[in-house]
């Protein structure tokens, strides 16, 4: 091993001496070695909370006689399931730990699951034999070329039917425990993807089966030993059928999906106890998970009895502090969606440090996403991780549909948003902070340069910095919250995101009466005037953000909308949409669009629609993020 570097294989944390066995660190290096020497590859599966694979380190790879055997006639590869998906997908035999004896070519020769001490050297020495007595005919059977298959044609993209939804609800519920709730008879899982499709069904189609089988599984987890009483969480998995005799480890992804799931229950019902129970879990993932020095979550924690013998329920804890690009992931969309559902931006906040971490640290510039990170990042270009970079672009979709503030209240006004995010993500938001009980009001709306993921981080950094401005204190000037989001802005687009990106927005507060100070560079203010029932354009001037960091002077412009006015605020991408004579929908065509909808008596949703209906009309492409804003003064 080289001086200096981390090991990256991981054994049990009780006595042991299975590190003495010769480990292999990477299949590439495995599998060379076994063609040079000859030798078969024991590839042992295995998973960080697995307690049998603990038992193995503890017997098999303890006993000396099976040290020197494998030692001796094999090349022992070691690999972490969380780490390498792609080698457990392949090779794992019905769970962990999976023990694959295989060709210096990688064909399969014999795999099992746990085994003991002694029986684990009988199936060393028969598999090594049978290797020895059938070498030549491996060689050849490794040599026979394949007949290549046919390429898989590129289907459609294409959502899918109701009826066909329907079908799947009928096989997921044809699974469900009635009594209990989850899926099947026997040992239960966490399967929180199950509930989140039956919550997205009764959404769908409002079949009442799917929403009440999904509100059984996780009141009855919540009451059950799967939820940890004492720390929160919910354990992996339990022999029980009722989510009793849990196996005691805790995994982010799992979390993560349990915790959409409370949040897609909330939303739909409204009933209390959902947002308190995604609050608990979030509780649990800040507690234990959250490593705020990176910051990033970790991927489990794994509970182990201080004393076996006497099963007695005094437990310690390790944790896997790998960085996991895939779970962390899905922590950041659920918790932009608890920040927007539970109006709590310090949960935006958390998941934008998080992804900002993971666009450092977890990607290659040139090759994609890192699978996981430790002290290193490691795993780069398996094919999963390919489909992880265009999963990201999908998460900042997320993150725009998440960030949406939900249904503002104000006494003096009513509002209507809509926003269509482009196939190729950019950097769109709007916001609307109000705090009825004192009449304060800010909206702010912005674009950030360019698209992808990377639009997302700067896009939530901006509307997380407002955000915190009106948590703080509603009457900031807004000149220097201007100041300050733009400072921050230099600094993390500059300093950590290593890019070149800027903002064009514009912050709007309320004084009271129907006037609004804006300040800020974005598209100028349309206002709907109900006396003239004609479209006004509000000139309003001011700097780009993120480019420099001292701003100069910053105009202010003062805008007053009457009883019966609307205030449109919207995105380049709605005026800047393109014709095949590469002519623009501009600003007077999307005024006229919208003096037609409030003449026939639209409400303020349907106006937006309409506005789009006719960008898409005169368009054909949606090339750019399209949003809209509309506040009507009552």
């Amino acid at each position: 091993m080289q001086t200096g570097r981390r090991l990256m294989n991981r054994f049990s944390p009780n006595p042991n001496l299975s590190h003495l066995i010769h480990w292999t660190e990477s299949e590439e290096d495995a599998f060379r070695k076994a063609r040079e020497q000859d030798r078969p590859v024991m590839l042992f599966l295995a998973a960080f909370w697995c307690r049998y694979c603990q038992r193995m380190d503890e017997g098999a790879f303890s006993d000396r006689e099976n040290m020197a055997l494998l030692n001796a006639y094999f090349v022992s590869l070691r690999v972490e399931n969380a780490k390498r998906p792609d080698i457990d997908a392949r090779y794992n035999l019905n769970g962990w730990p999976t023990i694959a004896f295989l060709t210096p070519n990688g064909k399969l020769l014999a795999a099992a699951n746990y085994l003991p001490s002694d029986e684990f050297k009988e199936f060393l020495l028969n598999v090594y034999m049978e290797y020895e007595q059938r070498k030549d005919e491996l060689r050849l059977s490794d040599g026979i070329e394949t007949v290549a298959m046919p390429a898989i044609q590129r289907a459609e993209r294409a959502l899918p039917s109701i009826s066909s939804l329907r079908q799947i609800a009928n096989s997921i519920l044809a699974l469900a425990d009635p009594m209990n709730g989850g899926y099947g008879n026997g040992q239960k899982f966490i399967h929180a993807e199950a509930n989140e499709f039956l919550l997205a069904c009764y959404e769908a189609t409002k079949d009442s089966r799917c929403l009440d089988h999904a509100r059984l599984t996780l009141e009855r987890m919540r009451a059950g030993p799967v939820y940890d009483q004492k720390e929160d969480g919910y354990f992996r998995t339990t022999t029980g059928a009722d989510w009793t005799q849990p196996h005691r480890e805790k995994l982010l992804a799992e979390q993560a999906g349990l915790l959409g799931n409370c949040l897609r229950l909330f939303r739909i019902t409204q009933r209390p106890e959902y947002a308190r129970m995604a609050e608990e879990i979030i509780g649990y993932l800040d507690t234990k998970l959250f490593d705020a020095s990176k910051p990033a979550f970790f991927g489990c924690e794994d509970f182990l009895r201080r004393d076996e013998d006497t099963r007695t329920d005094e437990f310690f804890t390790i944790i896997d502090d790998c960085v996991y690009t895939d779970a962390n992931a899905q922590a950041i969309v659920a918790y932009l969606e608890a920040g927007a559902i539970l109006n709590r931006p310090d949960h935006k906040t958390r998941a934008l440090n998080v992804l900002d971490f993971l666009w450092r640290r977890n990607r290659s510039e040139h090759s994609g996403m890192f699978h996981y990170s430790d002290d290193a990042s490691h795993a780069r270009g398996l094919l999963s991780d390919q489909a992880r970079m265009a999963r990201e672009l999908e998460i900042a979709a997320q993150i725009q549909r998440a960030l949406l503030p939900p249904k503002p209240s104000h006494p003096d006004f009513e509002f209507a948003g809509r926003m269509l995010p482009a196939d190729e993500v950019g950097g769109d938001f709007y916001d609307v902070l109000s705090e009825p009980q004192n009449h304060a009001l800010w909206i702010s709306i912005g674009d950030v340069s360019g698209h992808g993921v990377g639009a997302g981080l700067v896009m939530l950094m901006a509307q997380a910095a407002i955000a915190s401005h009106f948590l703080s204190d509603p009457a900031t000037e807004p000149t220097r919250v201007l100041r300050e989001v733009n400072s921050l802005l230099c600094e993390n687009i500059a300093n950590r995101l290593r890019d070149s990106k800027y903002v064009t927005a514009q912050l709007l507060t309320y004084t009271g009466s129907g006037r609004f100070v804006c300040v800020g560079a974005h598209e100028w203010p349309v206002v709907y005037r109900a006396k003239t029932k004609r479209c006004e354009v509000i000139e309003a001037p001011g700097p780009w953000l993120g480019i420099v960091a001292d701003l100069p002077e910053i105009p202010v412009t003062v805008l007053t909308i009457e009883p019966g006015d609307v205030l449109c605020l919207y995105s380049d991408g709605v005026t800047e949409a393109q014709n095949d004579a590469s002519e623009q929908f501009d600003v007077p065509r999307m005024a006229a669009a919208i003096e037609r909808a409030l003449g026939e008596g639209k409400a303020l949703d349907a106006v937006t629609r309409a506005v789009f209906d006719e960008v898409e009309s005169f368009s054909g492409r949606h090339d750019d993020d399209w949003t809209m804003l509309l506040v009507k003064r009552s």
